[in-house]
C-alpha cells in the first residue's frame, strides 16, 4: 500500500489525532520540514508527536522522533540534557526502563547519535536476543537487572557472563536471524551441512553478516569457529570456483583487497573497454584485466584483443624492473589471452623471472593466488629450469612463496631434492629459519618421512628461531609459529615423545627464552606444568639458581663478549652503513633507476645493514655485561665451573658463562647451550642426564667451583 503524503502542518495535525497513529507519513513530513530549513515548525510539531506517541505507549516511535530532533538541533550539546529528560519521559516511570536511559551515555561526552544507538540496543536486550561481543563471541541474553544495571549473557566462550549496561551498550552488536553466528547458535547442524554442500553461500552469508573483507579476514572469521584449519583450502577453492562465475560477486586480484557482493552485474561491454582504454593506474588496470579473465567471457574480437594487448604493453613498459609483480601479472594475462608476441612477448617476460633476485622481488608483491599462477606459467614454459631455480632459492623464500613452491615441487617429482635441502637446514646444519620450521609444523608427515629428527628436536629448533628478531613477512610467520607452538594440541604430543630429561631441558630453555612476552611465557610454562606437574619444582629451583648466579635476572654475557658486539655495532654505524650510502649515491649516477641493477643492489645492501644495526641494538639493550664476581657455587649455573663424572670414570669440566660466551680451548659454554640448560640448578653429588655425541647419557655432578684465573682473564677481555 503506498504511503500517504502530508503537504502542510494542518494535515499533519489532523493525521496525528487519528488512532491508531499512521507513523511513517508523519515521520516523513517532519524529516522533509527539517531538511527544508523550517526547523522551528518541524521541532514543535515533532515534540507534539513525540508526547502523543509516548502517551499511547509507543515508546520506540517516540524515541525515534526525539532522535530526529537531536540530529537536526543547531546546538546538540545544549540539547543533551533535554534529550535525557525526554527519553526518561518516553520510557515511563518503570525503574528498569529508566536504568537503560541512565546507561546510554547522555551525561558523557559522546555524540548524541551514539547515545540513542546505545539506548536502542539496550532496549532490545530481552531474554533470548542474540548478540555479539568481540571478546566473548556470540551469545544469547539470559536476563537483565535494572537495579544493578547489568545484563547476563550466555556467550560461546563464557556462559552466564555479566556485563554492565554501559559496557553492553558500547560494545555489543545485535544479530538478526540470518547472521552467520545466529545460524550457528540456532541450528549448528544445518549450518554444518551448508558448509559442506555450498561453500560459496557460506562466503556470501559471512560478507552479509560482517561486511566486505579480504580473504585472510574471512579465514579468521571461519576458523576455528566453523571449520578446522585443515579444511580451509578445500573450502575456499570450492567457494571460489562458484563465486568467480557469479556476476554479483567480486573476487579482487589482490589478496589484501576485500571480497564484495555487488548490487549489479559485472559486464564487459563497450563501456568497459572504453574505461579500460582510459585507465592510467597500472594496478587498477591489471585488476580490470584479471576480472575479465576470471569471468570466462567469450573470446575477444580482434579489435578487443588489440585493445587488451595495448594496455598490457603499457603496463610492461611502465613497470620496468621496478614493479616486477605488475610485470609478472601482465605476462600471465598476455599468455592467458593469447596476445600476439609482437604486442606483448610473454615468454620473453618469463625469462626475467629466471633470475633469482627478480623472482624474489616479484613474489613479494604478488598475492598467493598470483604467486601460484606465476610459478605454474614458468613451469609450463621451462619445467627443468623452473624446478632448479626453486630448489636453489627454497631456503630464502618467505612463507606464502614457500607454500606455493613446495606444492609445485612435490607435485612435479622434486621430493628427494626437497628432502635433502630440508635435512641440511635442520638436522645437519641446524640453521632452519622460521619459514622452513613453520612449513614442517604444518606438514608433520614429512618430519618422519624425510627423517628430519624427532619432534623434540623440532621443538628446540623452533624455540631458537623464536629468539631472533624479525620484521615484515618474517615477523608475521614467526608470530604464527609462536602461536601454534604454544597450543596444547601441538605441544602436548611433542612433549609425550620426549624423555623426562629432554622435557626438563626444553622447559628451562623456554623459561629463559626471550622468544615470548612475559605473560605469554608464563602461560606456556603453566600449560607444560599442567601436563607434567613434576616440572613445577623447576620453576622454583631455576629461579633460585638464576637469582643467585651473581647478577641481575635476564640475559647476561661476559664483558669480553659484550664489548666485541659493541665493536661490531660501532663498525656497522661508523663504516659499513655510510659506505653503503656512498654506493647508492654512486649507483644513482648510472642513469634510469628503474633498470639500474647497481642501484638496486646497493639499496638492498643498505636495507640488510640497517636491519643488522636494529638487531644488534636490540641485543645490546637486552643483554647485560657482567664479570660473574661473587657467584655462589651451591648450584650449577652461570658463572660456575662444573665437573661431571660419567659411569666409566671419565671426568669432564665445563665453565658456564653468558648467552654470547663460547671458547673451546677453555671449555667455556653458553648458558643457552643444551649442556648448560641440562645442568642448571643441579647440586654437587646430584645425578643429571646430559647431551653427548652418542645421545643423552647419565652422569654425576662431581664438583661445582668458582671460575679459574684463566677464565676470569678471558671474561675481562684478555686475549
Amino acid at each position: 500500500m503506498p504511503i500517504k503524503e502530508i503537504h502542510d502542518e494542518s494535515a499533519f495535525l489532523s493525521m496525528l489525532e487519528q488512532e491508531p497513529i499512521d507513523f511513517e507519513p508523519l515521520r516523513r513530513w517532519l524529516e522533509h520540514e527539517f531538511r527544508a530549513g523550517r526547523r522551528e515548525t518541524a521541532d514543535s510539531s515533532a515534540e507534539l508527536m513525540q508526547v502523543t506517541l509516548a502517551d499511547q505507549g509507543l515508546t520506540d516511535q517516540a524515541l525515534l522522533i526525539l532522535r530526529m530532533r537531536a540530529a537536526h538541533h543547531p546546538d546538540p550539546e545544549a540539547f543533551r540534557k533535554v534529550c535525557e529528560e525526554e527519553a526518561l519521559a518516553a520510557v515511563g516511570p518503570a525503574p528498569d526502563d529508566r536504568a537503560l536511559v541512565y546507561s546510554a551515555g547522555f551525561d558523557e561526552e559522546i555524540p548524541l547519535a551514539e547515545c540513542f544507538r546505545r539506548l536502542e540496543l539496550l532496549r532490545a536486550l530481552k531474554p533470548g536476543t542474540l548478540c555479539y561481543d568481540a571478546t566473548w563471541g556470540a551469545g544469547t541474553v539470559r536476563g537483565t537487572d535494572g537495579f544493578y544495571k547489568k545484563v547476563t549473557i550466555d556467550f560461546e566462550k563464557r556462559r552466564g557472563h555479566e556485563l554492565s549496561y554501559a559496557y553492553a551498550g558500547e560494545t555489543l552488536k545485535l544479530l538478526d536471524e540470518d547472521h552467520l553466528l545466529a545460524r550457528k547458535m540456532r541450528d549448528p547442524q544445518a549450518l554444518e551441512a551448508l558448509i559442506a554442500s555450498d561453500p560459496a553461500e557460506i562466503v556470501r552469508i559471512t560478507l552479509r553478516s560482517f561486511g566486505d573483507m579480504p580473504v585472510a579476514m574471512l579465514q579468521e572469521v571461519l576458523i576455528p569457529r566453523l571449520m578446522p584449519e585443515s579444511g580451509w583450502k578445500a573450502f575456499w577453492e570450492a567457494a571460489r570456483r562458484v563465486l568467480k562465475k557469479d556476476p554479483l560477486f567480486e573476487i579482487p586480484a589482490k589478496r589484501t583487497d576485500p571480497l564484495r557482493i555487488l548490487h549489479k552485474e559485472k559486464g564487459f561491454d563497450e563501456d568497459w573497454f572504453s574505461a579500460l582504454a582510459g585507465e592510467r593506474d597500472m594496478g587498477a588496470l591489471l585488476e580490470r584485466m584479471d576480472d575479465y579473465i576470471a569471468a570466462g567471457a567469450d573470446a575477444p574480437s580482434p579489435e578487443q584483443l588489440e585493445a587488451l594487448g595495448e594496455r598490457l604493453a603499457f603496463v610492461v613498459k611502465g613497470a620496468g624492473l621496478r614493479h616486477l609483480d605488475w610485470r609478472a601479472r601482465a605476462a600471465m594475462a598476455a599468455d592467458d589471452l593469447k596476445v600476439p608476441a609482437s604486442v606483448v612477448n610473454a615468454p620473453e617476460l618469463y625469462e626475467t623471472f629466471f633470475d633469482a633476485a627478480h623472482l624474489h622481488q616479484a613474489l613479494r608483491g604478488l598475492s598467493a593466488r598470483d604467486m601460484k599462477a606465476l610459478l605454474q606459467h614458468m613451469l609450463a614454459f621451462d619445467a627443468e629450469r623452473m624446478r632448479d631455480l626453486l630448489l636453489s632459492v627454497l631456503s630464502q623464500l618467505e612463507m606464502p612463496a614457500l607454500n606455493e613452491a613446495m606444492e609445485l615441487l612435490l607435485a612435479n617429482g622434486a621430493e628427494e631434492q626437497c628432502r635433502a635441502i630440508f635435512r641440511e637446514l635442520t638436522v645437519e646444519s641446524q640453521v632452519a629459519d622460521v619459514e622452513v620450521l613453520y612449513w614442517l609444523l604444518r606438514h608433520p608427515e614429512y618430519m618422519a618421512k624425510w627423517e628430519l629428527g624427532t619432534p623434540g628436536d623440532h621443538a628446540r629448533w623452533v624455540v631458537r628461531a623464536l629468539e631472533t628478531q624479525h620484521s615484515g613477512e618474517k615477523l608475521k610467520t614467526q608470530n604464527q609459529l609462536r602461536k601454534t607452538f604454544s597450543k596444547d594440541a601441538w605441544l602436548g604430543p611433542v612433549l609425550e615423545t620426549m624423555s623426562p630429561s629432554e622435557r626438563r631441558e626444553l622447559f628451562l630453555r623456554i623459561k629463559e627464552s626471550p622468544g615470548w612476552e612475559m605473560l605469554d611465557r608464563r602461560a606456556l610454562l603453566g600449560l607444560i606444568i599442567k601436563r607434567y606437574p613434576e616440572l613445577e619444582e623447576e620453576m622454583r629451583t631455576s629461579s633460585e639458581s638464576t637469582s643467585s648466579d651473581g647478577a641481575e635476572r635476564g640475559p647476561l654475557t661476559s664483558r669480553r663478549s659484550y664489548e666485541a658486539r659493541q665493536r661490531q655495532f660501532q663498525k656497522l654505524v661508523m663504516e659499513e652503513i655510510p659506505a653503503a650510502a656512498k654506493d647508492i649515491a654512486t649507483a644513482r649516477e648510472y642513469g634510469d633507476l628503474r633498470e639500474n641493477f647497481e642501484y638496486k643492489a646497493a639499496k638492498d645492501r643498505q636495507a640488510l645493514l640497517l636491519q643488522r644495526k636494529a638487531d644488534l641494538e636490540a641485543m645490546l639493550n637486552k643483554v647485560r655485561p657482567t664479570t660473574f664476581d661473587q657467584v655462589p657455587t651451591d648450584r650449577a649455573g652461570r658463572g660456575c665451573m662444573v665437573t661431571l663424572r660419567y659411569a666409566d670414570g671419565r671426568e669432564e669440566t665445563f665453565t658456564i658463562l653468558g648467552a654470547w660466551d663460547r671458547d673451546e680451548s677453555l671449555n667455556i659454554i653458553s648458558s643457552d647451550s643444551r649442556m648448560a640448560v641440562a645442568l642448571r640448578g643441579h647440586r654437587k653429588g646430584s645425578r643429571a642426564v646430559v647431551p653427548s655425541e652418542a645421545g643423552e647419557v647419565p652422569c654425576t655432578v662431581a664438583e661445582i667451583a668458582p671460575l679459574s684465573d684463566a677464565v676470569r682473564e678471558w671474561v675481562n677481555g684478555a686475549e
